[in-house]
């Protein structure tokens, strides 16, 4: 490690620290060339108590939604819950990016496991952050775990990423194949922190 990315690193850490002792949520940015799925050093840009708008991310929204995801890999395994998401999705249209719809499904306790169908060609994606993302049990509790909409390209994890165990509100950029980390605000896990 460089003399310069230990220092940030160490700033970070203060930085983090001091948020969660003084109630105030620090926002970490998440460095660009971070490949999907692996868990970046974030960069702390500024203090906030909110993720980006989905107004920033936006997506054009496409009304027709096909018949059966593609059921091969991975996909075969949730048979089941992928084509009753592309059923529930018939008559409402796409619920993520413009085409895409979301299928959630628990995989323990406290755990759920997503899946991006696209509603065009009905290829079925699944990315990692959201193999297993927890909503915890913190100052989040009384927050939906995942939040998204059809006009917008921008994912919110409330709680924790399968990628990572910090505990926050998590926004990722959707692009169509994976999710690109934006940014990190820190929340207390546990209301007695």
């Amino acid at each position: 490690m460089t003399h310069t990315s230990h220092t940030l690193h160490s700033h970070l850490a203060l930085l983090l620290v001091a948020g969660v002792l003084a109630s105030v949520p620090v926002v970490a940015q998440v460095g660009p060339g971070v490949a999907s799925g692996q868990a970046a050093a974030p960069t702390v840009t500024t203090v906030t108590s909110a993720p980006p708008a989905f107004s920033r991310y936006p997506a054009s929204v496409e009304r027709s939604v096909v018949q059966q995801p593609h059921l091969e890999g991975k996909a075969a395994n949730f048979k089941t819950v992928l084509s009753q998401a592309l059923r529930d999705a018939a008559a409402t249209g796409p619920n993520f990016a413009g085409r895409f719809v979301v299928a959630t499904w628990g995989c323990g306790s406290g755990c759920v496991r997503v899946a991006f169908i696209d509603g065009r060609t009905g290829a079925v994606h699944f990315p990692p952050q959201l193999e297993g993302a927890t909503p915890g049990n913190g100052e989040l509790n009384n927050r939906e775990m995942l939040e998204y909409r059809a006009d917008s390209n921008l994912l919110i994890v409330n709680g924790t990423p399968a990628t990572d165990d910090r505990y926050g509100v998590w926004a990722y950029k959707w692009t169509g194949q994976t999710l690109e980390p934006v940014s990190y605000t820190v929340k207390k896990r546990s209301m007695t922190q």
